[in-house]
């Protein structure tokens, strides 16, 4: 059987709360004395409760979903929304120095790869053997700095970071279709 996993998609969702304000959208009936709340969906009226989340998908689609089923299939999206690879290169270009030759670039390229990949393994190493702690931010900003010399790297022989990504998955399913077995990385070629 085939696995799939879910497109990360952004959404648009807010919490349905009648005391404060009732979307234009939504159905009120009462009943009793009681009021029972209704969001038009492509399947049909659905009942949505006070606390529930009532969602606008990538169509404009509108449903509502449990909040606590809401809570464990979203988290709030970045406002800037997914990565634009071409504006990130581009944004490297323009930060880097434009006034070296090609083959300064080539040196400063893979002098700096080397430099930021020497940094995150000594910080690690601080943390794994020297008792300091780990900040994930931390992490995170010095491989920004790996990326952005890999990226630096890349443009100077024209491979983007997509092409890069795409051809060494392809490698890797080559090499070990299964999954890592320990036995296929010994006496490899690389």
């Amino acid at each position: 059987m085939s696995k799939y996993r879910k497109k990360p998609v952004v959404i648009e969702a807010e919490k349905f709360d009648p005391e404060d304000s009732i979307p234009p959208d939504v159905e009120v009936v009462s009943l009793n004395d009681k009021k029972a709340y209704f969001v038009p969906t492509l399947e049909g009226d659905m009942s949505v409760r006070p606390g529930d989340f009532i969602i606008t998908g990538v169509k404009g689609e509108r449903y509502p979903c449990r909040a606590d089923i809401f809570e464990e299939t979203y988290e709030p999206a970045d406002e800037a929304g997914p990565i634009d690879w071409e504006e990130y290169r581009t944004g490297v270009l323009r930060t880097a120095n434009s006034s070296l030759s090609w083959q300064q670039r080539v040196a400063m390229g893979s002098m700096g790869l080397s430099g930021e990949t020497g940094e995150i393994v000594d910080y690690l190493k601080k943390g794994l053997f020297h008792g300091h702690d780990i900040a994930p931010d931390k992490v995170r900003d010095e491989l920004g700095d790996v990326l952005w010399y890999l990226t630096f790297l890349g443009n100077l022989f024209e491979l983007s970071l997509e092409e890069i990504a795409q051809e060494n998955l392809g490698k890797l399913r080559r090499r070990y279709p299964e999954g890592f077995d320990p036995e296929k990385s010994k006496g490899r070629e690389s």
